[in-house]
């Protein structure tokens, strides 16, 4: 009888450790990101600029963090100058919000996706779903590549067509 009144009374104290443990990495997933708070802003009606985004729902695997990771990292490091001077913006949208869910369908949007958006005097033209980051995944560098290279070639696009 005394042993099970000591497992009865470690029971409290391991519920209360392991809700410590756990749901912090509940809360990780809820977060709204900075990049959220103004994410799928209209461009200015004269303005011309590339737009990359990555569209996430709210709960979230390891692979959808790391492709976040990865994306963020590529577009940080490789286009500072394009994102202060406002040729370039980056946004993270949980689609999974009411006023982001028309995304889904304006991308055909089916898993979490990194897509590229051309806006030429406050229109979007052209854009792109960089399928290939699920590819990519297990080589970070090789993702990194991806998203430079297909950013850089929407930004090249935009000079001819900037006015």
């Amino acid at each position: 009888m005394i042993k099970n009144r000591k497992r009865l009374m470690n029971w409290p104290v391991l519920c209360l450790i392991l809700s410590f443990l756990v749901l912090p990495g509940f809360y990780q997933y809820a977060e709204e990101k900075p990049g959220e708070k103004n994410a799928g802003d209209s461009a200015a009606p004269d303005s011309s600029l590339v737009k990359v985004y990555y569209f996430h729902t709210t709960y979230r695997c390891a692979s959808c963090m790391k492709i976040e990771e990865l994306t963020t990292a590529s577009v940080n490091t490789n286009f500072q100058e394009e994102l202060k001077n406002g040729v370039l913006t980056f946004d993270l949208i949980n689609v999974d919000k009411e006023e982001y869910k028309h995304f889904v369908k304006d991308y055909k949007l089916y898993t979490k996706s990194v897509v590229l958006s051309k806006v030429v005097k406050g229109k979007e033209v052209e854009w792109k779903n960089l399928d290939k980051v699920w590819l990519l995944l297990r080589s970070p560098e090789k993702f990194k590549e991806y998203i430079k290279t297909e950013t850089r070639a929407f930004l090249e696009g935009l000079k001819g067509k900037k006015s």
